[in-house]
């Protein structure tokens, strides 16, 4: 879904005046792509940079349009930095930081404590072995499961009976129905505390979540975590994997940010059995970039089997002890009816009934 933004171009020494251009971006696109476009367009350089601002507030244009704050047909302003403009900013700080030199600044020397800190080295980046390995953490880009390899090789091998109704079909999905109506009775009898105890005892039954965080790069990681960990845990994870002191995680459509500090449970906030959580941040990444260094080469995979199977294997162990137990039951009851019957037989017709003798 596209957008259409206003930016109005102060032209400055090169002509004067002012001059308002329409660029239509979409959501994921970056502001400066569609400046740089719209300068080109009309047949203007910025060799020096440019400056956009809304409302007099300075706009991130190396954000995408969805995580800058813009809304459709809002007005922006450019201006072009000239080269004057650029060498008189460069020579500013010049000026103001030229040192005064006099008897007593010629003199003064740091403290000794003072000075091993400022020659002290700079400590290094975690290695990859630092990096935390639990959680069936795996990176990945989004453009991997956009090429719908692992969906279309996996709708080719179901048949046509796949999709037809069956009478087992209707008996599960009966079967379904009464457990519902049975709990929903029952419910309205139980009290406070026992409720909460059912729907502790839900949580606990929970197969893992997969949960999904997308970065503003298109990067995504995924990991497993527990229904009944809380909220917070998730986010002192992903702080673990990213160069970003401050950050937030939210869900969208409609967008709602998670509490840092919240002591809900996943299942609480309503995040089972998968969730997919958006990241945002404000101003630049320390170092430039927002993985820790080793993260996407210990981690990153790059088929989407991988992506599609991750986090099943719990599942899969549930299902298949669950299958034997339902293979169990009918065994049992066709050993307990075959015993009734033999019982039945032997019992026959009492002596007083037979008539005719």
């Amino acid at each position: 879904m596209s957008m259409t933004l206003f930016v109005n171009v102060n032209l400055g020494g090169s002509g004067g005046g002012t001059r308002r251009e329409p660029i239509k971006v979409t959501p994921m696109m970056k502001l400066s792509d569609a400046v740089d476009g719209m300068l080109a367009k009309i047949g203007r350089q910025a060799p020096q940079g440019y400056e956009i601002t809304l409302k007099r507030k300075p706009v991130d244009a190396t954000l995408p349009v969805r995580f800058s704050g813009l809304q459709n047909r809002d007005t922006l302003d450019l201006e072009l930095k000239s080269e004057a403009a650029s060498t008189s900013q460069r020579a500013a700080p010049q000026r103001r930081e030229k040192p005064t030199t006099t008897a007593a600044t010629a003199t003064r020397r740091p403290p000794p404590q003072q000075e091993q800190a400022m020659t002290r080295p700079a400590p290094p980046g975690p290695s990859p072995s630092d990096l935390p390995a639990d959680r069936d953490l795996i990176v990945f880009h989004e453009d991997l499961l956009a090429s719908g390899q692992s969906l279309g090789s996996r709708s080719e091998d179901l048949g046509d009976d796949f999709y037809d109704f069956t009478a087992q079909d209707f008996a599960r999905i009966q079967k379904k129905r009464q457990e519902l109506a049975r709990q929903e009775e029952s419910r309205t009898l139980q009290t406070r505390a026992m409720r909460e105890r059912e729907r502790r005892q839900r949580a606990k039954e929970m197969p893992p979540v997969r949960v999904r965080v997308v970065l503003p790069d298109r990067w995504c990681l995924q990991c497993i975590f527990k229904a009944t960990e809380t909220v917070s845990g998730v986010y002192s994870y992903v702080a673990s994997l990213v160069d970003c002191p401050s950050f937030v995680l939210f869900t969208t459509p409609p967008k709602c940010v998670l509490d840092r500090t919240s002591g809900d449970t996943l299942y609480d906030a309503g995040l089972v059995p998968a969730v997919k959580l958006h990241f945002g941040f404000k101003g630049t990444p320390s170092g430039g970039q927002i993985w820790k260094q080793g993260v996407v080469d210990k981690f990153s995979v790059h088929s989407p089997d991988q992506v599609e199977g991750h986090g099943r294997r719990a599942k899969v162990g549930v299902s298949v002890a669950t299958a034997k137990d339902q293979e169990a039951v009918p065994v049992k009851t066709q050993a307990a009816s075959a015993e009734d019957k033999g019982k039945a037989k032997k019992a026959g017709v009492p002596k007083w009934l037979k008539l005719g003798k």
